[in-house]
């Protein structure tokens, strides 16, 4: 249903067929969870009859089971690398985009880095030369 709605809701807004739809199970589920949030996951994907990619934003564990299983064409890993798997996962190179919220590297707690990056239709990224808060990888 969800699926749908959102596939709905895209075709209202001009969203171009075949782009990614986004979804989320984004509570920091746990392991024994995993099974339900991908099973959702799946009926969303269905539910968009092949007329979107299927987009993931989640912690790593989940992003890497949603790859693994077929489920997600793309993944935007959570940030905060101290979620389930994020480390793990961002170490892989499989995640399309990335939301870097600067724990990845020690940095003085004064220091406030910010940029932007846009997903452009075309799949590129559009920023500012600035750290950037997400950053599209592959």
């Amino acid at each position: 249903m969800d699926g749908l709605h959102a596939l709905n809701m895209a075709a209202a807004l001009g969203q171009p067929q075949g782009s990614a739809i986004y979804v989320t199970a984004d509570f920091g589920e746990t392991q024994i969870q995993d099974e339900i949030v991908l099973a959702y996951f799946a009926a969303f994907k269905a539910a968009l009859q092949g007329q979107g990619k299927l987009g993931v934003y989640a912690e790593g564990a989940v992003c890497q089971a949603a790859l693994d299983a077929g489920i997600a064409d793309y993944t935007w890993l959570a940030g905060g690398m101290g979620m389930r798997g994020s480390r793990a996962f961002l170490d892989t190179g499989r995640a399309t985009i990335v939301q870097d919220v600067g724990d990845r590297v020690a940095r003085s707690p004064m220091t406030l880095e910010v940029g932007y990056c846009l997903m452009l239709n075309d799949g590129t990224a559009a920023h500012d030369g600035a750290r950037q808060g997400a950053t599209r990888r592959g």
